[in-house]
């Protein structure tokens, strides 16, 4: 065709006129509870914890579109040399790489978590009611495990937490992702030179001892500071109700 690139490395890119109807589907369901604990106590300021875990476990599934039988994807073969070795590449005929590649049939894990303390109310608080205190507003884990693979089943686990400092002023959020398996470094030659490689084998770090290794880790802070922000509040005065009889 016209327009081949001098370059024969390079992709040929054309287009193709036509109409092409894609379609996705998938199927999920899960379910979800709540565990309430509390720890009370008699002593001191603080009067109770009560933390609150709610789990959920959800099942998907999805096929696998980049299946020859749904017509979705084609395969190209670059850099292809006489007799071998050949480059093949796999797209999708429709922008964005939709539908999806890779069946899914796995079930998904969450488990959130907010821990509360109930103070006792301050001796200028003649309300007599106890002041809440959120120390963790939010602390979850998730994962998923993809019974369709066939190694490395379980996807990284994902954490975040959320809480509030300096009087419930200034927002502190962490997000991350711990590796389950273990990684191991290969050497190979390249060009006549020895290079390094990592890559994950089928094995949980746990069935050598290890905790999942951290991956990816943020901090974000946020807040609103103003004239009023740091003020003390006025203390709540009794409200008297005269009665005329």
């Amino acid at each position: 065709p016209n327009g081949l690139p001098n370059d024969p490395t390079q992709p040929f890119v054309d287009t193709v006129s036509g109409f092409k109807r894609g379609d996705s589907y998938n199927l999920s369901n899960g379910i979800s509870t709540k565990l309430y604990s509390t720890v009370n106590f008699k002593k001191g300021n603080i009067i109770a914890i009560r933390h609150v875990m709610t789990p959920s476990i959800s099942f998907n599934y999805s096929p696998n579109f980049a299946d020859p039988s749904f017509g979705y994807y084609k395969t190209i073969v670059s850099n292809a040399n006489v007799p071998l070795p050949a480059t093949t590449n796999t797209y999708s005929i429709f922008p964005d790489n939709f539908p999806s590649s890779g069946k899914q049939a796995g079930i998904s894990f969450n488990l959130d978590n907010t821990i509360e303390m109930k103070l006792k109310p301050k001796t200028t608080d003649t309300s007599g009611n106890g002041r809440k205190v959120h120390l963790i507003d939010g602390f979850s884990l998730s994962t998923f495990y993809n019974f369709a693979q066939d190694s490395l089943k379980l996807s990284p686990i994902s954490f975040s937490a959320h809480t509030a400092i300096l009087n419930q002023k200034v927002n502190v959020s962490i997000y991350g992702s711990l590796n389950p398996y273990v990684t191991q470094v290969i050497d190979t030659i390249q060009n006549g030179q020895i290079t390094r490689y990592a890559h994950e084998i089928n094995r949980y770090t746990f069935q050598d001892g290890m905790f999942p290794k951290l991956t990816t880790i943020s901090l974000s802070l946020s807040g609103s500071l103003n004239s009023t922000s740091f003020k003390p509040k006025p203390p709540v005065q009794p409200v008297n109700t005269l009665q005329t009889i």
